[in-house]
Formats: C-alpha cells, structure tokens, sequence
C-alpha cells in the first residue's frame, strides 16, 4: 500500500485509471428519497488497485460484501447531510477515503484515524503500526 504521507486522495478521485479503476455512476435510494448518478468505483486494474488502497480493500470485497454495495452505502451519508448529494466530489472523496480503510460516520466525517508513536496520522493501522517499528528501530540503534 501507498505510505500514508504519500496518499493524495484529489489525485486518486481525479485520475482513477491510474490507480486501477474508473468512476462509474447509479441511483441509490433510501427512506424514498433517490439520489441520481452516485458515483462508484468499478474495478479495472486490480494490481493498481492494490498498490493505492491495500489488501485489505480487496480482502473485505471477498469475505463481506461488494465494493460496489460498499460504495453505495454513501446514501447513509447522503441522507444524513443531503448537501453531498449535490457534491460529486465530496462524495467521490468518501468513497475513496472508504477504500482507504476511514469509516464515515452518520454525520460524514472521517471516525478512523490511525495514529503512530510519533503523532503522525496515517490512513490505516498498518501504516501505524509500521512508522511504530520504524520509530522502535530508530530508537534501538541510537
């Protein structure tokens, strides 16, 4: 996976080709309320793929549920703050912040931060847990 300090997340929703997938669009609907042309991610290079978003992404694909039933649940979002549903962008930026491994609360901001020893914030517990041993490592030899 891409190390934390290096994920640019307007770079992943502006050329998703070059991290294995494009931007496809659907309704979704909730409490009878529909929403047209919500973006999702439709899956093309899963090598890319894995480089910018990790094992896990796929991991929770095979043992859970659809990336694609999973970028869908943005209509939680969605009908909880219905200004997104008039930001294309803003939801691209959940889907993706998503796949990264952040969980979106009802309100819609970000509830998973990860955290190293060091007070660097990174976008999953593995990329934590690796700056930690780095740090631990560093310290050992001084």
């Amino acid at each position: 996976m891409t190390n934390a300090n290096d994920i640019n997340i307007d770079d992943i929703i502006d050329n998703p080709a070059k991290h294995g997938f494009t931007w496809g669009s659907g309704d979704v609907a909730k409490a009878g309320v529909t929403w047209k042309n919500v973006p999702y991610i439709e899956h093309k290079n899963v090598a890319l793929m894995m480089a910018t978003f990790g094992d896990d992404y796929f991991l929770d694909c095979a043992n859970t549920r659809s990336g694609r039933v999973r970028d869908q649940t943005i209509r939680d979002d969605i009908y909880d703050n219905r200004k997104l549903a008039t930001n294309d962008r803003e939801m691209k930026r959940i889907i993706i912040e998503r796949a990264l491994g952040n969980k979106r609360s009802r309100r819609g901001r970000t509830v998973a931060v990860f955290f190293s020893n060091d007070g660097e914030e990174h976008a999953t517990k593995e990329l934590a847990i690796a700056r930690n041993r780095e740090l631990a490592a560093a310290e050992a030899n001084a």
